[in-house]
């Protein structure tokens, strides 16, 4: 029996995917040797640069080959936008066990688990199914490795570092440099810049200004326990700020962030303060720093790790197992 895992990856899709496929890659692997990532759309050279030490397959311009790789026994786990009703009926059909992925039913899926680990998972109208067993809710959000085990905080009395990070998607790259002129120019921060973009380059070193490119986990997770606070895309990268207890200004990038930011507004973590490509984005910024004062920081710090416990990848591992009826 293998596993694999299907999705797309690059910089007019993001890596958000990606980032939770490698997590659930990581899971699999304490008890299936056989597991690999398949990426069918966006760019494969990007994608193997920022996701090292996972085995990336390039499976773009022949899903053919790919579906031929499927046995009867195999698990087969779907992250996809792109991928039509007709592909996963392929799937269904030749795997032992469908998982797909979702975040807002986004089809009807043919049958097998359908697992949506975001805040407001359980609030959506999924239809109920004989054929389909959902895993929905925080309690499954798919964390990368680094993220399962994380320590106390540490909180200075001021904010002293910052840590930007939008995702890799194109729509960032004019907001970050702004950013970065904003909060250079108005405070004395020390600013940590961090993108999957094809704007940046390798790590750079500038007085209060450093610009990183291609984070591995382990390293994301550093800049995340040593930033005061984090001003961020509102995709996956929320649920790694808030299992390492990083008090959070959420900017929204795409329709699919939006119900996700809001829903974590709720929860107490996020400040949420809209679209990126407001014309008001940066006077925003300004307004919530000045109510992150050291109690509020510790307050939402405190929310994020009480919602997020890390451990989302292995539940939905043993979920897997039960399923397909052990391994």
């Amino acid at each position: 029996m293998k596993v694999i895992i299907i999705t797309e990856a690059g910089p007019s899709i993001g890596f958000g995917h990606l980032a939770r496929c490698s997590a659930i890659y990581e899971a699999f692997k304490e008890v299936v040797s056989n597991v690999s990532i398949v990426l069918l759309e966006g760019s494969f050279e990007q994608a193997i640069n920022v996701f090292k030490g996972v085995n990336l397959v390039d499976g773009q311009n022949d899903r053919e080959r790919v579906l031929n790789s499927i046995d009867k026994e195999d698990v087969i786990l779907i992250d996809s936008y792109l991928c039509g009703v007709e592909f996963y009926g392929k799937v269904y059909r030749r795997a032992g066990l469908l998982v797909s992925i979702d975040d807002f039913c986004r089809i009807g899926y043919p049958g097998g688990i359908v697992l949506n680990g975001l805040i407001y998972a359980d609030i959506l109208d999924y239809p109920t199914e004989k054929d389909v067993k959902y895993l929905l809710g925080k309690q499954y959000v798919l964390l990368r490795k680094a993220f399962w085990v994380t320590g106390r905080r540490h909180f200075n009395k001021e904010i002293q570092n910052v840590l930007l990070t939008f995702g890799g998607s194109s729509a960032v790259n004019n907001l970050m440099k702004d950013m970065i002129d904003m909060l250079l120019e108005m405070y004395s921060f020390n600013i940590h810049a961090v993108s999957n973009g094809p704007s940046f380059g390798d790590v750079k070193s500038d007085g209060r200004l450093k610009v990183s490119s291609g984070l591995n986990a382990g390293d994301m997770k550093t800049a995340m326990e040593n930033c005061d606070l984090c001003i961020s895309g509102g995709g996956t990268t929320i649920h790694e700020l808030a299992v390492t207890g990083t008090p959070t200004i959420g900017i929204c990038f795409s329709d699919n962030q939006e119900m996700h930011l809001r829903e974590w507004k709720k929860a107490g973590f996020v400040y949420d303060i809209g679209w990126f490509n407001s014309k008001d984005i940066l006077n925003k910024v300004k307004i919530v720093l000045e109510k992150m004062d050291e109690s509020v920081r510790i307050k939402v710090s405190n929310k994020g790790k009480e919602l997020i416990d890390g451990l989302g990848a292995r539940r939905v591992v043993e979920e897997v197992v039960k399923c397909h009826g052990g391994i």
